[in-house]
This record gives C-alpha cells, structure tokens and sequence, in this order.
C-alpha cells in the first residue's frame, strides 16, 4: 500500500472512530482495522491524541512560547530537559536525561502561578516525599524532589521513572487479551492501588490513561497529582484545590457531590469503571459532550446498563463483582482494592467470588469448571445422585452447612465481650468489639449469615451498653449488607431494621427513620403476630412525630402504644408511666408550647432522683434531656444547666468519657455557656468537642458536624466572621454526608451560615441561604414556631439589606406575630425576630411602634413568667437599650 493510501486508510478510521461514541471508539476501530495491527496503532496514537490522555502521554504539537523558558534542550542539575511530553493542572513534564547515573526519566515541574502562592510548593514538594515512600513494581518510582536553582530563580521539581508503555485499554486491545487475561491484568492494578493504600496514599485519579502497561504485561500506575494522603500528621490537603477532584467519567459518587471522605473506596469505584470498560469497551458514565452538572447527574444517581446486559457471556460473578465495585453508597463497596483483586482472580480460577453466597451446587458448578477433564465424569456422577437420591443429597449438604454455621456462631458469641458497668473500662470493651468486627469480616467471607450475626450482635453492644452510635451503625450496616446475601432469617432482618431505624432517630436522618418505620408497620399489622414488635415501632415513631411537632399523627400512636402495653403486661405499662408524658411533652414543645410541656413533665427533682437511682433506664435518661429543653425554652437556664450536670454525672458513670451520651450532654452544656454570653468559653468547649469527635476521636461524623454547627455560630457572636463561614461550610459538608442535602440539620447549618453572611454584608447570599432552609424545614414537616419566625427574620433582614428597610418590614411582621401568637416570647431563637423588626422600625422612623412592641413584650412576660426569669431578664434590657436608642436619636 502506497503512503498516501496509507493515510487515506488511516484517515477514514480515524473520522469513523471520532464520530462515534467514546465508549464504542476502540471497537470501531478494530472492526474497522481487522488484520492490520500496524493500523490499529496508529489510529489509536491519533485518538489519544484527539481526547484528553494523562500528562505523560499528551504530545504537543507545539511548545507554547514560555517567557520563563530559554528553550530546551534546558540544564537543570544532574538533569537535562529534552522536550515537553505533556501537562496537566499542577505542573508540566519533561522527557529528561539524568546525567549520573546516566537513565531516562520524567521531571515534573511546578506551574509558576503555584508556586508563587507559598504553599503550592510546599504541597508540590510533600506529594513527592509521600509517593516516595511507595516502592511496588506497579507504581512508578520517585527517583528525587527539590527546589533548583535556573535562570528565572528558584523551581520545584520531582524526578521519577519514565514509563514507556500503552494505556490500559489499549494494550489490551493491541493485544488482543481474552476475559481471563484482562481479568488478571486489572488485578495486578488493584494490587498497586492497594499497596498504595496500605501506605496511607489514595490516587483518587485513576483511569486507563493513567495505568501504562510495559511490554512484559506489567502494569504501572502514574500521576498522583491529585493524590490524598490519608494519614499526614502535617494536614495535607489535596494537590489540585478542586471542588471536583479527578476526571469525570470514572470518578466516583462522592467526589461528584463535592465530598472527599478521603477513603480508599473512591479509587475502588474508579478501578470499577475500568473493569467494566476493559469488558466491555464502554464506560458506565458518558460524560463526554455533557455539561458539567449533567454529568455529575449521572454519576451521583448511578444510571448505566449491568456488565452482563452489554456482555451476556462475562458470566454472573463477574457481573456482580463490577456491581459492588459501583455501588453509588460507598460502604457498599468492596472495602479495599485488594479484595476486588481476590475476586477477580478467582472468577480466573473459578472459585466462589466474596460477593455471592457460596451456595454447595455454585462451589459444584466451579469445581467442575476448575476440572474439565473430569466434567463429563462429573456429569454422568450427577446425573446418578439426582436420580437414586438428589434430595438426600441437598438435605445432606445443606445440614452439613447449617451445622457448621451454628458452630461458628456460638464460636463468635462466646467471644463477644460483653459491659459490666465498674469492671471493664468502656474503651477496652469498644476496642475488642472493633477487633472482633474486622475478624468477622475477614473470617466469614463464605458465611455471610453468620457474619451478620455477629455484626449485629455487636451493634447491639456499642449501642446499648457503650452508647457509641457511630461505630452501631456501621457494625449495622454491615450486617444489613450481608442480609441480602445471606440466608437470614426474616425475624432477624426485622430486628436489624428495627435497629436501623432506631439509630436514624439518633442521628442525621429522621425522614429515614420514619420510612423504614412505616415500612416495618405495614409488614407486621399484615403479619399481626407479635404485639411486642408492633410496640416497639409505634413507640419509636411516636418519638419521631413529637420531635417534628405532628401532633394529631403522635396521639394516634400514642392510643396504640397504650392498648398495646396494657396486652403485653407490666413492665411495658411501667415504661410508659415514664415515656408517654415526655412523648406528648415533646410535641408539645416542637409546636412551641413549652408551659404546656412543663405541666406534663414530671418534676426536675424527680427526674435527677430518677438519674440518680436508675442512670441505666433510657426513659430517665430522655426525660432528663427533654426537661433541659423545655427549661431552656422557657428561660430557666439554670434549672437547664442543674438536669444537665446530674445527666452527666450519671452518663459518666454508666458509659465513661468517650461515648456518644456523654459528648451529646457535654454539647448541651456548652451551649448553655453560649446562651449565658460565655462566647469564648463556649467556642473553646465546641472546638473540643469536634476534636475529640474527629478521626482521632470518637470517629463519628454526625457529632463532630453538630460540635463545628455550634463553634461556628459562636465564631460568629464573637465577630470572627471569616473563621465562622469555614467553620459552617466545614459542617455542613459532613452534615450533607452523614443525612444527605435535604435533611433539617443541613438546613439549620444554612440558616446560620446566612447570618454570617449578613454581618458580612452580603445580603444576596444571606437570602439564598435563609430561603433554601425554610424549603428544606418545609419539606421535612415543620410546623409555624421558632425556626419559621428565624428564617423570616433573616430573609426581612436580607431583604432590606438589598433593597431598603421597607422591603424588610412584611417579613419581620410575619416573623414577629409567630412569636406573639403561638407564646415563644420565652424562646431564646425568636429574639432575632423581635430585633430585627425595633431595628427596622427604628430605620423607618417608626418608634412608637417599636416601642409598644418591646413594652408588651416585657408586661407578658412578666405576667407569665416572672421577674426573675432569663427571658424577662432580656425583655427588660431589650427595652432600656430602645430607650436609650431613641433618645441617642433625638439629640
């Protein structure tokens, strides 16, 4: 074939690949090619050009004029740079000779605009120490890093191996590889990802441009420029400062939210993508051609055909395993790279994958798969047993296996540590769970039933007798995931989502408590067979409703809880002697009908003797935090703060320092110290509290987002402003994690963060934050009182910061006369109400108005609740200060 037919052919394959889809392009490319291996090169040299590979693999067609640049080749120490091979958002790299000793390599060097920031260098410089440390024949290998002294002053650089080899996929295409074999060349990749991870290292950049394969077949991961040290005493923080950190189409649903947990299951997820697209020659997720928000659409909602659909013949394991390495929930996943690679080799070698139960006809199935010389044997054997007896073989096989599960069951139960108050210390119990719980997950691989056993079994413990929900639900949801692998029992999955739901009420998320609530209640009022499980729902969602102010939906439950205990007996009519008053308590204090609760609470010297004597019982422990509530609520910080200290003193006693009870009674008291003007004290307490709930804590997101939520508010009393909106945004980036972005506690961390921003003066910003918190409050339920009359003080305030106090006065009415109407003068949180409407008023010229509003105000509250309440107190000096206002005014 004559040249210009050569690139005639060329040409054509290349237009054919580029029109068609990404996923399809490789294909196209080999049909359209069969027979020429040559040309299958050199198209693909094209395509890699025509998209977007990595820095080590673009050639430019050009250099781009450098003013810092005297042109190459360029002398840089031991170093000479021969020519750009590519770029990328951190830096450019050079195809460089090393003069001694005398070896290629690639010298990376910082882009200016980085290096000028100061701390660019710094991070350049430390992702070079870190991926020195990482010595695997699948990674490439950091040879040095520095600062070089050149013509226009000092520069950073890292020198490392130069790779020659071809991207992922397209080695496997050129070469031709089989199933098996791509099978077994991705998990030597997942093998370098996972010492990379055993190193503290996540990649969180990994796709096929990024793995060369070398011609011996051995694969070498590059490019960790937007890599994540996960255990950096120093703080690193991601190279690349990027909202969106990695490429699009094989990042995972996390990081296309916004979120960077920093754990090792985003690169599983990107090594997912791979396998499916080494399979099948498609990615899950086109994102080519998509705008931005669409794309990360896609990827957060998970919508791509199975493995199976695009290549019946990868078999049901293989399909499963690409399906777990894609779950959207990261603990979903495989927890570790190294765990997919065991089960990509042993669909090569025909054993049971993790992911599926290893019923005894599928380990059948793939012995004779691992034996084919003996199948047709096998088959003839097979045939025997299912005609002389194949039930006295399934009931054989399944009693063996029954058996050998009981075993281990009471194997793992005896070890199960269990809390006695005084005698084991509560750290030393949590540390034996946490090791049992690892054991159970490495040990019961083929039994997923019996793991979810112990894993609920251990739940129970953190929950109940440490009190350490974080550490319950993830123990929870372990035992959850295996349900739908394993042979559970229907009772015991019911109990497990009994369990769930109950945590959900603790945490983040009660709109998905209430759901599997509702769902468990139709199953057993269908069911009607246990009226101890039908309690035991209805009494957790009444608590559910009484918490969101439902009213009418709470005493309905409340009726069926009643009828309930008086079947089951006596100790199910004492518990609701305790937990029914503080049930119609709640809603009633939800609503804003705090005196109205009080009448219904039993006395605060009732409730610290019932502290005192029975710190176990949970109803003492709820009627407790419910009565500081309702103390606050109406003014009485003190009594607060007096239920508080004793919850404490028997929280210590019964689960110790590091539980969940105790730093939950410990952030209520320091926002009694925020309530009190104690602003520094109470930023100081916060600020603890997010540091022991942190990584080297407690390790529990919910709590460590409440702790920054409250330090970031008292940041903002004290006018440090700057530190309180990173302090808010820090919150709520765990709060949309932990209870997803339409929950109530992200829509409270929204409303704070609008007062920032109007002491800020950025009213625009104030309104859209105020405003997108009254939707979410809405669309949780939430019913006119105290957060309603906060949003509209902080939207009139907006308002008139924007356009005048005029555009204001409408709202902060509004927001006034929910005060009024439904008797939260005590409350603390409708205060900005009241002065946000005397300061505009004021600015109106209005101030007789806001004089009559301040003096019946402070008769009401006298009247109903005395002189020496806190809330009279601040009535009081509400007025005095307005007094003087007008008076400053009139001079």
């Amino acid at each position: 074939m004559s040249d210009d037919a050569r690139f005639q052919r060329v040409k054509e394959v290349f237009l054919a690949a580029v029109e068609a889809p990404i996923g399809e392009r490789a294909r196209v490319v080999a049909d359209a090619a069969a027979g020429d291996p040559a040309l299958v090169a050199d198209v693909m040299a094209l395509l890699d050009h025509h998209g977007s590979p990595s820095p080590y693999l673009r050639e430019p067609t050009g250099l781009e004029a450098d003013p810092k640049n005297d042109g190459l080749p360029l002398a840089m120490g031991r170093y000479v740079l021969e020519r750009l091979l590519g770029e990328g958002a951190t830096g450019r790299v050079f195809a460089a000779t090393q003069r001694n000793p005398r070896r290629p390599v690639a010298v990376k060097l910082l882009r200016p605009g980085l290096q000028a920031e100061g701390r660019g260098t710094e991070r350049f410089l430390r992702e070079a120490e870190v991926l020195a440390k990482l010595d695997h024949p699948g990674i490439a290998r950091v040879y040095e890093s520095g600062i070089a002294m050149l013509a226009w002053g000092p520069q950073a650089f890292i020198a490392m191996e130069r790779i020659d080899g071809q991207p992922l996929t397209q080695f496997a295409i050129r070469r031709g590889l089989d199933l098996p074999a791509k099978l077994a060349l991705l998990a030597k990749v997942c093998d370098a990802v996972e010492y990379s991870h055993a190193h503290g290292v996540v990649h969180r950049d990994l796709k096929p441009s990024n793995v060369l394969v070398q011609e011996d077949g051995q694969p070498r991961v590059l490019d960790f420029g937007v890599a994540h040290a996960m255990h950096d005493e120093t703080g690193t923080q991601p190279t690349l400062g990027s909202d969106l950190v990695g490429t699009l189409a094989y990042m995972c649903p996390e990081y296309a939210e916004g979120n960077d947990p920093g754990g090792v299951q985003g690169d599983v997820y990107s090594l997912g993508v791979m396998l499916y697209e080494l399979v099948s020659g498609f990615r899950p997720v086109v994102t080519d051609g998509s705008r931005l928000w669409e794309a990360v659409r896609e990827i957060r909602e998970h919508r791509f055909p199975r493995l199976l659909e695009r290549v019946p013949e990868c078999g049901e394991d293989l399909d499963l395993v690409v399906d777990t390495a894609l779950r959207a929930d990261p603990r979903e996943r495989y927890q570790s790279a190294g765990a997919l690679a065991a089960d990509l080799r042993r669909i090569v070698e025909n054993h049971p994958v993790s992911v599926r139960r290893p019923t005894p006809l599928y380990r059948l199935r793939g012995l004779l798969r691992r034996t084919p010389r003996r199948s047709i044997v096998g088959g003839v054997v097979i045939a025997a047993m299912f005609v002389g007896g194949a039930l006295s073989l399934r009931q054989w096989l399944l009693t063996r296996e029954q058996l050998t599960e009981m075993s281990l069951a009471a194997n793992y139960g005896s070890l199960l540590p269990k809390y006695r108050p005084g005698v084991h210390p509560p750290d030393a119990i949590a540390e034996q769970l946490s090791n049992l719980s690892q054991r159970a997950t490495t040990e019961l691989k083929l039994h997923p039933a019996v793991e979810a056993d112990v894993q609920f079994r251990i739940a129970t413990e953190y929950t109940l007798s440490l009190g350490r929900f974080a550490e319950a639900e993830r123990a929870l949801q372990r035992a959850l995931d295996l349900s739908d692998r394993g042979n559970v029992q229907n009772r015991f999955v019911w109990d497990m989502m009994l369990r769930w739901a109950a945590l959900n009420a603790w945490r983040d998320s009660p709109h998905r408590s209430e759901a599997v609530l509702r769902r468990l209640l139709e199953v057993q009022e269908r069911r009607g067979d246990d009226p101890q499980r039908l309690f035991l729902v209805r009494r957790l969602l009444a608590w559910h409703l009484a918490s969101a102010g439902r009213v009418d939906e709470m005493t309905r439950e409340v009726r069926e809880i009643e009828r309930l205990a008086s079947i089951l007996g006596t100790r199910y009519l004492e518990s609701n002697a305790i937990d029914i008053p503080c049930i119609k308590a709640s809603a009633l204090l939800n609503a804003g009908k705090a005196e109205e609760a009080e009448k219904l609470m039993p006395p605060v010297a009732d409730i610290i003797r019932g502290l005192s004597t029975s710190p176990w019982q949970i109803g003492h422990r709820n009627a407790a935090h419910l009565a500081a509530f309702v103390q606050l609520s109406l003014g009485r910080v003190e009594v607060a703060r007096e239920v508080l200290v004793a919850l404490l003193q028997a929280t210590l006693a019964e689960f110790g320092q590091a539980s969940f009870e105790a730093v939950a009674v410990r952030t209520r008291l320091a926002g009694l110290m925020w309530l009190q003007g104690d602003l520094q004290e109470a930023e100081r307490a916060f600020a603890e509290i997010a540091q022991w709930t942190g990584a080297g804590g407690l390790n529990d997101p919910v709590l460590r987002g409440q702790a920054l939520n409250s330090q970031g508010v008292c940041l903002r009393d004290l006018g440090r402003l700057t530190e309180a909106e990173n302090t808010l945004n820090e919150a709520m980036a765990i709060r949309i994690t932990t209870g997803g972005p339409e929950s109530v506690v992200v829509a409270n961390t929204r409303l704070n963060l609008a007062w920032v921003y109007l002491r800020l003066g950025r009213g625009r910003e104030a309104l859209a934050a105020a405003e997108e918190a009254a939707r979410i409050h809405r669309l949780r339920g939430e019913r006119p009182g105290p957060t309603e009359a906060e949003h509209l003080a902080v939207i009139g305030r907006a308002k008139g910061l924007i356009d005048g106090p005029a555009a204001a006065l409408e709202d902060l009415q509004r927001a006034w006369r929910i005060r009024w109407d439904n008797g939260l003068l005590a409350n603390w949180q409708t205060d900005s109400a009241v002065e946000a409407l005397i300061d505009t008023l004021l600015a109106l010229d209005r101030s007789e108005e806001a004089q009559d509003i301040v003096h019946r105000e402070h008769v009401k509250l006298l009247e109903t609740a005395g002189a020496e309440n806190a809330a009279t107190k601040r009535a009081s000096a509400r007025r005095e200060r307005l007094v003087q206002r007008i008076a400053h005014r009139s001079r």
